[in-house]
């Protein structure tokens, strides 16, 4: 099976401790692959100020790897720049995990819609030993 984007259904909400994150997080949608156990959300966007800027939790197995994505819109084509947000000390960040992560944001395509008609989609994660995403 692969990912697909769908809306959460009532029997199957779930909450999320994400680090650094006020509250449990419950996702009204998401994209999954219910065969692999792996699920992305989208939890936080830049608001009015910075609407192309957004942090995602991507769950594997129940493990949250946190990342923060710039969008850039041209066209048909849509391009995903970051990394790394939430850095923990016990979640060892993975080429695995990362290819999950850029799977699942490529079906996300620009807002995870069910309705969206998948678009051009291209991830790019900057990987450094010390990465803080500033945008």
């Amino acid at each position: 099976m692969a990912f697909i984007n769908e809306w959460v259904e009532e029997n199957d909400e779930r909450e999320f401790a994400i680090p650094g994150y006020r509250k449990p997080y419950t996702p009204t949608m998401w994209t999954i692959d219910r065969e692999r156990n792996v699920i992305l959300f989208e939890y936080a966007n830049g608001g009015e100020y910075l609407p192309d800027l957004f942090k995602f939790a991507l769950v594997v197995n129940d493990k949250i790897y946190c990342y923060e994505m710039g969008r850039y819109i041209k066209g048909n084509n849509i391009t995903w720049r970051g990394g790394f947000g939430t850095k923990r000390n016990d979640i060892q960040y993975t080429k695995e995990v990362d290819e999950l992560f850029k799977e699942a944001l490529k079906v996300y395509g620009d807002c995870g819609s069910p309705f969206e008609k998948l678009e051009d989609v291209d991830v790019y994660l900057d990987r450094t030993e010390e990465f803080d995403l500033i945008i």
